[in-house]
């Protein structure tokens, strides 16, 4: 029997209170609460303050895989769960499981913003890689997906700003007139080889040059008929939302910080001068929630299972 249940009591007041919320917002975070409740006592735990990490990584996979909500539903639930537990670090002195999980998993982010992988690979598979224009969108949208540039920057390339023998790429026109160099992975450099031997371009010229252009391996590309063509892939991979170059620099950050790649390094790779900027394009998944509750739970007090 759980013995504290006041404290959400305590917590929806102080909602009402202090913070801007609807009612249906507030009696949203209340159910959340509640639930949470009833699965901690349906565990045996006896006490709310003092759940421990290993709990809320099981009420998480409990709801993923029993009652099959979406990973928007999870998301959302850990957002409520984390406001709860640091409004009781605040004011009522307890533990809290959910420290682990970062600020903007509260972030209201929208299926549209990124690309699972699956959708990546998709739109790749539209491309035929046996003509020069189906090697170039392919190239593009693998090199958009492993970079993370910003369409200005993507735009701007050229060939003498990249290495394809190191597999390096010198980004010259950044945000604020400021530089980063960047890494291909081994597959993307492979295929970037693969279409500099198709285009007989100076070391000058765009890296991805317009196929309607009179000098199709030479004429610069805009970002209208970028967009187009990312729109088109989408189309034929039968993605049903609208896919732009933003949504694959947000598919960018958040693979690469669902990979455990570190705020701060991804900073450097996405040109921000602050790491508030980077957060805005990471959508904590379901997985990297997962990731990061697992990876705590050996650093609380509170487990009291083996570790392996």
């Amino acid at each position: 029997m759980i013995h504290d249940r006041a404290v959400i009591d305590e917590f929806i007041e102080w909602l009402c209170r202090i913070r801007s919320l609807t009612e249906v917002t507030i009696a949203h975070n209340a159910s959340v609460c509640r639930s949470w409740a009833v699965f901690l006592e349906r565990r045996g735990e006896t006490s709310i303050r003092y759940a421990a990490i290993e709990t809320v990584l099981a009420y998480v996979e409990k709801r993923s895989s029993i009652d099959k909500v979406k990973d928007v539903t999870v998301s959302d639930d850990l957002c409520i769960l984390r406001t709860f537990y640091n409004y009781l670090a605040a004011f009522g002195g307890s533990s809290n499981p959910t420290a682990c999980l970062p600020e903007f998993v509260c972030k209201k982010n929208y299926e549209s913003d990124y690309l699972t992988v699956e959708e990546v690979f998709a739109l790749l598979d539209t491309c035929d890689r046996k003509n020069p224009q189906g090697m170039r969108d392919y190239c593009i949208i693998a090199f958009l997906w492993s970079t993370g540039l910003r369409t200005s920057e993507f735009l701007a390339l050229q060939w003498r700003d990249i290495d394809l023998e190191e597999g390096t790429v010198l980004v010259r026109k950044g945000k604020g007139r400021k530089q980063r160099r960047l890494f291909l992975n081994d597959r993307l450099r492979d295929d970037m080889v693969r279409y500099r031997k198709g285009i007989l371009a100076g070391e000058r010229h765009p890296v991805f040059c317009s196929m309607a252009s009179s000098n199709r391996n030479t004429g610069e590309m805009n970002r209208y008929e970028l967009a187009a063509l990312i729109g088109i892939a989408a189309g034929n991979a039968g993605i049903d939302r609208k896919v732009t170059p933003l949504m694959l620099r947000h598919t960018f950050a958040t693979h690469m910080y669902e990979a455990g790649v570190p705020v701060r390094d991804l900073q450097e790779m996405m040109g921000h001068s602050h790491m508030t900027e980077t957060s805005v394009y990471i959508h904590v998944t379901v997985n990297a929630a997962k990731k990061l509750l697992n990876d705590n739970i050996y650093h609380t007090r509170h487990y009291r299972g083996p570790k392996p």
